[in-house]
């Protein structure tokens, strides 16, 4: 949906929920009508592992009632079916094209889709380019401290330097595979709308960050100063 296609109720509605904290919401009904007017509230989240997009696309859902689509969830059941760690699927994935297919296609669903929508994905900007794109950078170092306490039953680590270790070791296969499977670098910068450092950034100011961002691609904020 267009911003021009919007209401004036429907602009002053979005514009009230940009600006404020009202959330989460306290009955079923007014998540019902949030759901209503923020339609199309679309935000794709790539990023570094351990950049926190699933903690920043938790707090987005609750803002907007939208609904997150979690690709790395995904293939983490699809490894723990497999019998894999993280690493070890990824590594898989590099010889079974099939499976990035699968996930691709549901994916590239949703470009033609009503609704509000996170995804949590490294390749969401490509393949729903409707969608505000976002990608989350931090510092290794970091970011490994981050999922090495986050303790993950799926990803386990002995130290910090096991973390940094196996993180840049699922990075360098995952920028190997998209290369190899779409001819795409999703280091480029230029592919995201958005590029922000998360380290020593609370997971709520990344998310504000996005959130304002968000509002001056559709010119709310100014329609919020007048």
């Amino acid at each position: 949906m267009s911003i021009l296609a919007l209401t004036k109720r429907q602009k002053s509605y979005i514009i009230k929920k940009i600006y404020s904290r009202d959330y989460p919401y306290k009955s079923a009904d007014r998540a019902r009508r949030n759901r209503k007017y923020m339609s199309y509230f679309r935000i794709s989240l790539a990023g570094d592992l351990g950049s926190g997009k699933s903690t920043v696309g938790q707090i987005l859902q609750k803002r907007f009632c939208a609904d997150v689509i979690s690709i790395g969830k995904i293939q983490r059941e699809m490894a723990e079916k497999l019998g894999m760690d993280t690493t070890e699927f990824n590594q898989y994935q590099e010889s079974h094209p099939e499976l990035d297919k699968e996930l691709d296609d549901s994916l590239a669903a949703y470009e033609k889709k009503e609704g509000s929508y996170i995804f949590d994905s490294r390749m969401a900007w490509y393949f729903v380019p409707s969608a505000f794109s976002v990608y989350l950078k931090c510092n290794p170092e970091e970011a490994a401290e981050r999922v090495l306490y986050a303790k993950r039953i799926d990803e386990t680590y002995q130290s910090p330097e096991e973390a940094f270790k196996r993180l840049k070791e699922r990075r360098e296969s995952e920028i190997q595979r998209y290369k190899k499977f779409y001819g795409v670098d999703i280091m480029n910068m230029t592919n995201y709308a958005l590029v922000i450092d998360t380290t020593g950034k609370s997971p709520e100011a990344v998310a504000e960050e996005i959130v304002l961002a968000w509002a001056k691609t559709l010119n709310l904020e100014e329609n919020a100063k007048n």
